[in-house]
């Protein structure tokens, strides 16, 4: 892989580890608000939905492999958008910060035992918007209208980032305002970048 491309990766995760952390040491033991509606409370616990929440690192992963392997100029407004999306992550969970009402986990087996362990070492706070969602959808808007990448990919990165949306409600990790906005932000920062200076994606 190119020296670019690894030194690329490396500061996206350093933001993303920064925003994130970062914002949960600051807003530790609250007070926080709850943004669920009463929608969120029908929706069930399914912990093999786990699969899909763990699972979707290795999704990112590739697909932002994949889109700052392209030319500089053709990464330069998903790296804007990546790292300005990152920043507006850290300040709603700082000025308005949000936690989840988890279920109690019943039953037994490998599923559920996952999900004890992930709610034991992940508190339910830093939820608007959903950073899992944000980086989900951030992977479909950095294939979009680049003819590099075949239709049959970009396609799979929408059904897979729709599935990580899912996983994050059935893993009872965030409710619903937190994946719409997550998607709206992705939007939103990926719009904004687009008047900064990009290239086009070069065939492969």
């Amino acid at each position: 892989m190119p020296r670019r491309v690894v030194f690329l990766l490396l500061i996206l995760l350093a933001v993303h580890c920064a925003s994130y952390y970062g914002a949960k040491a600051i807003i530790s033991g609250g007070p926080y608000n709850y943004i669920g509606t009463s929608f969120d409370s029908h929706i069930p616990l399914i912990p093999w939905t786990v699969i899909i929440y763990y699972g979707c690192f290795l999704f990112w992963l590739i697909n932002y492999t994949n889109i700052v392997r392209t030319e500089p100029e053709g990464t330069y407004r998903f790296f804007i958008a990546e790292i300005l999306g990152k920043i507006i992550c850290f300040a709603c969970y700082v000025l308005m910060p949000t936690a989840m009402i988890r279920p109690e986990v019943t039953g037994t087996g490998f599923f559920p035992d996952v999900i004890r362990m992930m709610y034991s070492i992940d508190p339910p706070d830093a939820l608007f918007p959903s950073m899992h969602c944000f980086v989900s959808w951030m992977c479909v808007v950095g294939l979009r209208g680049k003819p590099c990448f075949s239709k049959k990919y970009r396609i799979f990165s929408v059904v897979m980032a729709i599935l990580v949306f899912i996983a994050t409600l059935t893993t009872k990790q965030h409710v619903i305002a937190d994946v719409i906005f997550g998607v709206i932000l992705a939007e939103l920062v990926y719009f904004i970048a687009g008047y900064f200076p990009h290239g086009k994606c070069k065939s492969r």
